[in-house]
């Protein structure tokens, strides 16, 4: 209840709250703090700051030996003990402000993930800065509680920072010259369950922010977090549309068509590269498993009907339409490998997959060739074993392929060349 108090800034009724629990105890000294500060008596909020820690000195060995959870969770108040300083300091110096507002974003991002933690700290920010003002760790926020199932708190969350409660509105609209905020609302509304009004406003909002633009002289960095904004809209809308597609069918050219523009709105986005290297390739699977239904129809091993009448021509349709989305997803491939900051064996592994079944082509083996250059060399120590494994393959171009990587491999890790030599031995390619 106090923290409710603290944040709803009732402040006449938590100083009666103060008054009822023990002088001598934490959240005595904490919430003392916080009321001098909200006051301006900077120097009695410091006799409670220091009050807080001896209590704290007392306690934490004996909770560090009790349990680790015990532990963190005064860690966590020692750390809102100094940002209640911090906001005296950021009250009290004005030329620091940017400085302390950069401090405690970064703070909070190497904070742990949880919700009540957050809360916690964005509470105390608030004593010097408004909603407005914070509207960027309220949506990473609002993000947490949605991602944790707190979906009244989100809400709340989101119209702290709207100002008013669209679900009460006579018509239903959301600020579009706030494009950060309308696409939290939006993930808001379809994790709530109404996805066709969460679609129906991020088309709104994409349309919007197409036809937006920022002044010549806006900040580069304001022109790069609209592109990039731009970005997740046109991925979350791929994601959305993707969701909804039948089974057995096809991937829509409209999803591709969302991840294509995400790539281009932002060309370093992993998320948005490595979603549409997977549509790519379901497209791949989806024409080859096609291809051979169709074959083991026209055989009589399965009965035919309309829609898988084998011909020569469907063939080649359907061989064109895998080398078109295999090329795009060897290349999607490895631009989300080179984003990569964690495993990216998953794609590697895929790109093994296209490699091995579909590098006799020229086109593949040209993507695939181009990408090999752009990705370290330490990539491939992840897969090594599949790549010996496929080096007496009598696709030529595989082969070729193989060998020039496995020779490079072994100039960069000399440790690893003698095991392929000895498989190579044992292959007869020398």
């Amino acid at each position: 209840m106090h923290f409710e108090l603290f944040f709803l800034g009732l402040w006449d009724a938590m100083e009666e709250y103060v008054r009822h629990i023990n002088v001598n105890s934490l959240d005595s000294c904490f919430y003392n703090a916080v009321l001098a500060v909200h006051q301006g008596r900077y120097a009695a909020a410091e006799k409670y700051l220091e009050e807080a820690r001896d209590v704290i000195d007392t306690e934490l060995t004996a909770m560090a030996a009790e349990s680790y959870s015990r532990a963190y969770d005064t860690m966590v108040i020692v750390q809102m003990l100094s940002e209640v300083e911090e906001t005296m300091h950021y009250k009290m110096m004005p030329e620091k402000r940017p400085l302390i507002c950069q401090m405690w974003w970064k703070r909070l991002q190497e904070c742990q993930r949880t919700v009540e933690d957050w809360q916690k700290f964005l509470q105390v920010r608030s004593l010097v800065l408004s909603p407005d003002d914070m509207r960027r760790m309220w949506l990473k926020f609002a993000s947490l509680c949605r991602k944790n199932g707190k979906m009244a708190l989100s809400h709340g969350t989101l119209v702290l920072l709207l100002h008013y409660d669209p679900n009460k509105s006579e018509e239903f609209t959301l600020p579009l010259h706030k494009p950060d905020l309308t696409y939290a609302y939006c993930k808001h509304l379809y994790c709530e369950g109404r996805k066709d009004l969460a679609i129906s406003q991020l088309n709104l909002l994409i349309e919007s922010t197409c036809k937006l633009g920022l002044p010549k002289h806006s900040h580069e960095q304001m022109q790069k977090d609209l592109m990039r904004l731009k970005a997740k809209c046109f991925l979350r809308l791929g994601h959305w549309t993707e969701m909804n597609c039948p089974e057995n069918e096809p991937p829509l050219p409209q999803v591709m068509l969302y991840y294509r523009k995400a790539t281009e709105f932002d060309k370093d986005m992993y998320k948005a590269w490595h979603a549409l290297a997977c549509t790519n390739f379901n497209a791949v699977l989806y024409y080859k498993q096609k291809s051979a239904h169709q074959k083991s129809a026209a055989t009589g091993v399965e009965a035919p009907d309309d829609s898988s009448k084998y011909s020569p021509r469907c063939s080649l349709q359907n061989e064109n339409l895998i080398t078109v989305y295999a090329v795009q997803a060897v290349r999607c491939f490895f631009r989300s490998v080179a984003l990569c900051s964690g495993n990216s064996l998953q794609e590697t592994l895929r790109l093994l997959t296209l490699w091995f079944d579909y590098g006799q082509n020229p086109e593949v083996y040209d993507a695939l060739m181009e990408g090999i250059a752009t990705v370290k060399i330490e990539t491939w120590l992840q897969v090594i074993t599949q790549l010996i494994a496929r080096i007496d393959t009598t696709r030529h171009l595989v082969n070729r392929l193989i060998t020039q990587l496995l020779t490079d491999i072994g100039k960069e890790h000399p440790h690893v060349s003698e095991l392929n030599f000895s498989y190579l031995l044992l292959a007869g390619c020398f």
